[in-house]
């Protein structure tokens, strides 16, 4: 099933790069990035997370930890600005997953990181 999400998630962002028409194409950020764009994290790199759902907690307690974040398939949301000179944020989402015996449905997990700490896989 995972193979075909992502199957599925290759083609709709084939077709939103190339579609007919340019107002439903994918956004660049500033830095180049594409949102829908696969990514990596650097080593040592702990992502906020923001809550799963409609009055859900975030999970992890909200950090996730450096270990865990390199272990899931992240694709680039957005970037911000940040807050109080923290530089600009690169917010990221997961693709599907399963993590020890947990699995994380599309999106579940999304959460910012600082945006040099984004690698384009």
């Amino acid at each position: 099933m995972h193979s075909q999400v992502s199957e599925l998630l290759n083609q709709l962002m084939s077709v939103a790069r190339n579609g007919a028409n340019p107002s439903k194409r994918l956004k660049a950020s500033p830095g180049g990035l594409q949102e829908g764009t696969p990514v990596q994290l650097k080593e040592g790199t702990v992502v906020t997370l923001g809550p799963a759902g409609q009055r859900l907690p975030a999970p992890f307690g909200g950090k996730m930890k450096p270990q865990v974040a390199v272990q899931i398939p992240w694709v680039f949301s957005h970037e911000d600005p940040g807050v109080g000179g923290s530089g600009p944020l690169a917010w990221v989402m997961n693709l599907p997953c399963t993590l020890d015996s947990e699995s994380y449905p599309l999106f579940y997990l999304y959460g910012h990181v600082p945006k040099d700490a984004i690698l384009v896989q």
